[in-house]
């Protein structure tokens, strides 16, 4: 690009730039904390509509996929948090079982049912030989794993092929958890096989969260609210500003909501010096917000929270995370 001499185009330029990056981190945290799969994340994200036909964010040298995995990487590791990545085949391993269940596909069978079956044999392959000899095989029965879970993505929730392949999977996992001499990996493996036959019993964490957010520094909450936009209920080219006094703290923090980011500002010499809207109450009350113990209406009602400006402008950004 040519070199820029004018200061709102400079400005411009960099504040484009900023939240071109944080879109991408934010978004890949908010799907992370969905539990969705890193390759489901990378076609998830794309920059929103005011940014993306910018010159200087287009993928001329890295690319929005390779930022989204590398923030993936750096906040999960190596894991995916499936199963049947704890240990996965090598390329050869799982290009050769793919061989041998095409070779074993017939014209009257389905290739989900090929699927399920070869997980099947293969289970059985395994169990059969740590009969014999106390040891299971691995190729057979990762295999085995990786091919049930494959099966249960491209079957219909419900459908009689769903719940073969979820049985089968189960089957994988109880046999890989023999396989696994660590305990954690073991323990993944049993946890998973009980969470997808119903019984493992899933905790209330409602009362936990609430006491993390009581215990967490309030910037820490704050940065927190940052993560959960929502760009399908965003309007890209809407721009709001937000400030949050907490009288307690006697310490005014700011939000701004641009490009489907939010800015967090916690330095009262950044501040902007107008807003939309104002929000003054105590750090507990936010607390209370964040934890959902009570609503905003409630809180402005009892006088807990005093609004100055427009209300609808807060409901505005709070709307784009739902």
């Amino acid at each position: 690009m040519p070199p820029m001499n004018n200061q709102a185009k400079i400005f411009e330029f960099l504040t484009t730039y900023r939240d071109g990056i944080q879109f991408v981190h934010d978004q890949t945290v908010r799907l992370i904390n969905e539990g969705l799969h890193v390759s489901d994340i990378v076609r998830k994200v794309k920059l929103p509509p005011s940014l993306v036909n910018l010159p200087h964010l287009r993928g001329l040298y890295g690319t929005v996929e390779w930022a989204v995995r590398a923030v993936y990487a750096n906040y999960t590791g190596w894991f995916s948090g499936e199963a049947h990545d704890v240990h996965p085949l090598t390329i050869k391993e799982r290009a050769q079982k793919t061989k041998e269940m095409l070779e074993d596909y017939t014209c009257n069978s389905t290739g989900l049912d090929a699927m399920i079956q070869s997980s099947e044999q293969n289970a059985i392959k395994s169990m059969d030989h740590f009969k014999q000899t106390g040891n299971i095989l691995f190729i057979e029965s990762q295999w085995a794993l990786e091919v049930a879970n494959a099966a249960i993505v491209v079957s219909q929730d419900g459908s009689r092929e769903n719940e073969r392949a979820k049985r089968a999977k189960i089957n994988a996992l109880l046999i890989m958890a023999r396989y696994s001499e660590g305990i954690n990996a073991k323990n993944y493996y049993l946890s998973c096989a009980a969470e997808l036959d119903g019984s493992f019993n899933i905790p209330d964490f409602g009362k936990a969260r609430k006491v993390a957010i009581n215990k967490m520094e309030i910037t820490d909450l704050l940065t927190l609210f940052t993560r959960r936009v929502n760009p399908e209920k965003c309007d890209s080219y809407k721009k709001i500003t937000a400030i949050l006094y907490f009288t307690d703290l006697n310490k005014t923090y700011g939000f701004l909501l641009r490009n489907c980011v939010i800015e967090y500002i916690d330095d009262n010499a950044r501040l902007p010096e107008t807003y939309d809207v104002k929000l003054t109450m105590t750090s507990q009350v936010w607390r209370d917000l964040s934890s959902k113990e009570r609503g905003g209406m409630s809180a402005y009602m009892s006088g807990d929270m005093v609004v100055d400006g427009s209300m609808m402008s807060f409901k505005a950004i709070t709307d784009t995370m739902k």
